[in-house]
């Protein structure tokens, strides 16, 4: 059965709650998705077309409980609502607990023909026309200053019973200047008077606002808080270009502890939204890059070098700890050559060819050396330590793996360096070291997950 909500005044606002249930259970609340203003239909005596201006709005949720639900509608924006008519109230297309729903929510009336607003106006318009009857009531002009109903009652048929009494003379309008300073105060307005249920749409607007009313100061710490914001209030379409800008935050305005976890996603992120010409220079420093994403450089780096060996150069600083010069290297290469040739007298040709053209190509690179580039190198290159797995394979997993030629006795020494192993199954597999430690003598290894635990005498390096 469609509820009826009552008659009411022209112009007045009709208020229509309903509520939403699970179909599995018809006893559990839940909430509606899909229903916008535009989804509520309001139709006139029956009549298929809708009210084009139907003034209805509503609010998912009222009050924050899940399942319960506000219309509002506002019979004063549209001339479709008029007296002695019928309304007749519904939603479409609007979806609950995962199926499409189209219902009549309500109905109401609008000073129906016989009811008591329609005869109460007929009654007030009979005295209002009498006139000089009024006079009577004790007053000395034409028009009601004061009445006074003592002990009035009123039954069904709109019949006003009791005794009039009063004065007579000039109803004076309620203006601003009527009204005294300090009047309507907070202390005046009860809790919850004001809600967003009894505003109507567009109530208050720019042009209702003085200049600076809304102010930072005019709002308690806290005032506007996630809870306080239906779902969709503040959207990308309620900013204006260029709204929030760097200077309009204050220094530490965004910081971690202002974003829930997983706020931030990439789903929430444009294509391009964040391009290099948005990164300042130093944005990403090292100190923000955690071990996995060195090791993934690391991996791609190899993986580049495989695959096109000629985009990558590499600087000899030393040869046995002695810096090396052009002259040096010259020396040297020419020495191999006077070998070579002599070599080609009682070696096969086709094999010395071979190795006088590995000769001259290491000849170019030795030759390119200088003394800078090679102490770079050099300085770079003793900082990498080779190590062996030990133990039984059985004590080796994903994440933990002992070296017997690793007997760095400080705990952590290692920790945040990257391990690429360089033989065996795990070969240009690279992991960070998240601990480590001397257990019997051996240096003991824990790893971010490998994909197996490496096997006996597989070797590694760390960088």
């Amino acid at each position: 059965m469609v509820p009826y909500y009552g008659d009411f005044a022209e112009d007045d606002t009709v208020n229509i709650p309903f509520n939403t249930f699970s179909s599995d259970d018809p006893s559990a609340s839940v909430t509606i998705t899909d229903l916008a203003d535009a989804d509520i239909k309001v139709h006139k005596d029956a009549h298929v077309d809708q009210i084009v201006t139907d003034g209805a709005t509503v609010v998912i949720n009222f009050d924050g409980i899940t399942g319960n639900h506000m219309i509002n509608i506002d019979t004063s924006v549209d001339a479709a609502y008029t007296t002695g008519s019928e309304y007749q109230v519904r939603i479409e297309g609007t979806t609950v607990d995962g199926a499409t729903i189209n219902a009549w929510i309500g109905a109401f009336s609008i000073e129906r023909a016989g009811g008591v607003l329609a005869r109460l106006e007929t009654l007030i318009t009979t005295v209002g026309t009498a006139g000089d009857g009024l006079t009577e009531a004790g007053g000395d002009g034409d028009h009601l200053n004061a009445i006074n109903l003592p002990n009035q009652t009123m039954d069904i048929t709109g019949n006003i019973t009791g005794n009039l009494s009063g004065s007579v003379g000039t109803c004076a309008a309620a203006t601003v200047s009527a009204i005294g300073a300090n009047v309507i105060t907070a202390a005046s307005i009860n809790a919850d008077a004001i809600t967003a249920a009894k505003i109507a749409d567009d109530a208050i607007s720019a042009e209702h606002l003085n200049t600076g009313v809304l102010t930072a100061d005019a709002f308690a710490a806290d005032a506007i808080v996630a809870a306080t914001l239906a779902t969709g209030a503040i959207s990308a379409d309620a900013f204006a270009a260029d709204a929030i800008v760097a200077a309009t935050l204050a220094t530490g305005a965004l910081t971690a502890d202002a974003f829930a976890a997983n706020a931030l996603v990439a789903a929430t992120f444009a294509a391009d939204c964040i391009t290099e010409a948005k990164i300042a220079d130093n944005a990403i420093a090292a100190e923000h890059l955690n071990a996995t994403a060195c090791t993934k450089i690391i991996d791609d780096f190899e993986t580049q070098s495989q695959a096109d060996p000629t985009g990558f150069h590499v600087n000899v600083k030393e040869v046995n700890g002695t810096a090396q010069t052009a002259n040096d290297n010259g020396a040297d290469i020419n020495e191999i050559l006077i070998d070579t040739d002599e070599l080609q007298v009682d070696d096969t040709p086709t094999a010395l060819s071979t190795i006088d053209t590995v000769v001259d190509a290491i000849k170019v690179v030795t030759d390119a050396l200088t003394e800078a580039a090679a102490t770079k190198l050099a300085l770079s290159a003793g900082t990498i330590v080779t190590g062996t797995v030990s133990w039984d394979n059985t004590n080796a997993t994903t994440t933990v793996f002992y070296s017997d030629d690793i007997t760095e006795a400080t705990a952590d020494h290692f920790n945040g360096r990257i391990i690429i192993f360089t033989s065996g199954a795990l070969q240009y597999q690279a992991t960070d070291i998240t601990d480590y430690e001397l257990d019997t003598g051996e240096g003991k290894f824990t790893v971010t997950a490998l994909t197996e635990a490496p096997a006996d005498n597989v070797t590694f390096i760390i960088i």
